[in-house]
């Protein structure tokens, strides 16, 4: 295939058989991916880890993490684009993001920490604890006993803190800790692990290249040869200007010739391609087998004079294609 796969350096037969077997893996999922429609994989979050449920229906023997690096792997290899979608605290232990974080006091370690206010009676003076002034009446000085009336601005709020209902600690600034959920271990801002989360793509090239492996080209192949075409699969043709023009598939039978090409997304920017290799090559023919389901590519294969045919990666010869190979001989 057109893309780089990784290279492996040679140095006995076991790391070479190794390196084939990885690569091996690396191509049998990216054409499950291409072939199931599958150009997009998103995270999820689970208790146990990071999730790319998609990919993990093809690795069913990898657990999350397993996934998770073989999926960093590939966008390092440049068959798989990245993007940081997220960024979450995750448990440096057992890679799990359900991390929940709790307040502590600073001097004895207890969670039962209570944020408050500090609240000044103006006529008075006094300054206390929100809860000082918290009586069955409502809010009233310890001081000089007046019941408070928040309508009358009788008092102002100073500012907050915390306070530790186990020692009777205020502060400021709490202790943090955060608890997995997954495997119990607690970690402070820091150990605990604040990593990317990626959404990974599925590269243009590799696109067209599995594109061309479909068992729809196949398909296709025989029954060309069955009416009589010479086939060849993934073929280039020198055109006028003299550039090599790559097709999924070309099919001559006498003076008639027949490229064919592939898009998976219905992208405008496939049609386009193939307008411009039909110029230089100037086929009987140029058909592209559209697999997104949509009608774009139907409209504008009828402006470039292009056949454009929605189709299935599994299916057999469509109808369509048939009649237009009919009509040409």
């Amino acid at each position: 295939m057109a893309y780089k796969m990784g290279k492996h350096v040679k140095t006995d037969q076991k790391t070479a058989s190794q390196g084939a077997k990885a690569d091996d893996e690396t191509l049998i999922f990216l054409r499950q991916l291409v072939q199931n429609g599958i150009l997009e994989l998103h995270p999820s979050f689970a208790k146990s880890g990071i999730n790319y449920s998609d990919a993990s229906h093809f690795l069913p023997d990898q657990d999350l993490i397993a996934v998770k690096n073989f999926l960093t792997k590939l966008a390092e290899k440049g068959v798989l684009k990245s993007k940081v979608v997220d960024r979450v605290l995750v448990c440096p232990q057992c890679g799990s993001p359900e991390v929940h974080s709790k307040f502590a006091c600073p001097r004895c370690n207890s969670e039962n920490v209570e944020l408050t206010q500090l609240i000044e009676h103006k006529k008075c003076g006094y300054i206390g604890a929100l809860d000082n002034f918290s009586k069955q009446a409502g809010l009233v000085c310890p001081r000089c006993g007046t019941i408070l009336d928040s309508a009358k601005l009788e008092y102002r709020v100073i500012g907050n803190f915390y306070q530790c209902e186990n020692c009777g600690n205020r502060f400021d600034k709490p202790e943090v800790k955060h608890v997995c959920q997954n495997c119990g271990q607690v970690s402070t801002f820091q150990d605990i692990k604040y990593e990317k989360i990626f959404a990974y793509r599925v590269t243009d090239d590799v696109i067209r290249e599995i594109g061309r492996e479909l068992p729809l080209i196949e398909n296709i192949r025989q029954f060309l040869v069955a009416r009589g075409f010479t086939v060849t699969l993934h073929s280039e043709i020198v055109g006028a200007s003299g550039a090599k023009s790559l097709f999924a598939l070309t099919a001559e039978k006498g003076e008639k010739k027949l490229v064919f090409d592939v898009s998976l997304e219905g992208n405008k920017n496939d049609i386009v391609a193939l307008l411009a290799k039909k110029v230089d090559v100037n086929p009987s023919r140029a058909i592209l087998l559209d697999l997104s389901g949509g009608v774009e590519l139907l409209t504008l294969g009828k402006i470039y004079g292009i056949d454009a045919v929605s189709v299935k990666a599994d299916q057999k010869t469509p109808v369509s294609l048939e009649e237009i190979v009919s009509k040409i001989e």
